[in-house]
């Protein structure tokens, strides 16, 4: 009995898949527990697939709120105090959308209160596979988990992070890093203008302490969650420029139930060798190239010979 055949006995009568190498092959009255053992492997990775045929890669941006506090005076060198502090700062509104969907979505605070915020936001995060935004790792998810401990919301210990800031930095010597400078850079559209400081203070302003109108503050908060849902969408077209040239963070296709030298980006199996290089230590790498969406990775000597013997 062959691998083929092994495998469409395994299909046929999933329940064989937990019974082990040896105990499989005794059923079948075959000799080879290797095989066997292989034969699993593949079929559970086979039916990993079927429920999982896509990684959930999110891209999301918070606005928050600044700080309300007491000062006798203004100007530079000035110590403010956390007792200084008449409201603490929140998130006024979030955005975010999936990969492979063209719809961006936003919510925004109640009157100051952002708790639905926090739990939507981290109910998204869980979900997830991937999580990728601008300046996420010391700024939004660092707030977001701050605000989740504050109203007793569970959140989870690590999320996987493409920071578009944190690659920028690390791999090129742009002139600025910021994200609108980076997308007009690149020949993408730059953030969208909004009316600055006012915005922020028409919103705040109303929400916390009463002052203004509900109609310039209604307006404030449309213009602020469009400025929130364009920078989402920027934030996907610069990911899919810096992509390429950066390393990965998440694997999708291991995510897929698929082998280790498939595309990290999308699964995709449609790969070839670049180049061959050793490293100090004497280890064979191979640095390798998806044909279908661009992304280059490196993959260990022993990964690289299972891709040839596919």
């Amino acid at each position: 009995m062959h691998l083929e055949q092994i495998k469409s006995f395994l299909r046929e009568k999933k329940g064989y898949l937990k019974e082990g190498g040896k105990r499989l092959a005794k059923i079948l009255k075959i000799s080879n527990v290797e095989l066997c053992k292989q034969a699993i492997r593949e079929v559970q990775r086979e039916l990993r697939f079927k429920k999982i045929s896509k990684a959930k890669r999110l891209f999301y941006d918070i606005e928050t709120s600044y700080n309300i506090v007491k000062s006798w005076r203004t100007g530079y060198g000035l110590t403010i105090q956390p007792g200084d502090i008449i409201h603490e700062r929140a998130i006024m509104t979030i955005a975010w959308k999936w990969e492979g969907e063209d719809t961006t979505y936003s919510m925004s605070w109640d009157k100051g209160n952002d708790k639905h915020l926090v739990q939507k936001l981290v109910e998204l995060l869980n979900e997830a596979d991937e999580v990728v935004g601008h300046n996420i790792e010391k700024y939004d998810t660092a707030f977001l988990m701050t605000r989740a401990l504050v109203h007793g919301i569970l959140a989870l210990p690590k999320y996987n992070q493409f920071d578009t800031l944190k690659k920028a930095r690390a791999y090129f010597n742009f002139n600025s890093n910021k994200l609108d400078y980076l997308a007009k850079l690149m020949g993408l559209n730059g953030k969208y203008e909004h009316a600055g400081m006012k915005m922020w203070d028409d919103i705040i302003m109303y929400d916390i302490l009463g002052v203004g109108s509900q109609k310039t503050r209604d307006e404030a908060m449309q213009e602020m969650m469009h400025y929130n849902s364009i920078d989402v969408i920027q934030t996907e077209e610069v990911f899919n420029r810096l992509r390429v040239y950066t390393e990965h963070e998440t694997h999708h296709g291991v995510i897929m139930g698929k082998p280790k030298f498939t595309c990290p980006n999308d699964g995709s199996e449609n790969v070839e060798l670049v180049k061959t290089y050793v490293t100090k230590t004497g280890y064979i790498k191979r640095i390798m190239r998806c044909n279908d969406c661009g992304q280059s990775y490196i993959l260990s000597n022993t990964e690289y010979l299972k891709f040839l013997n596919k």
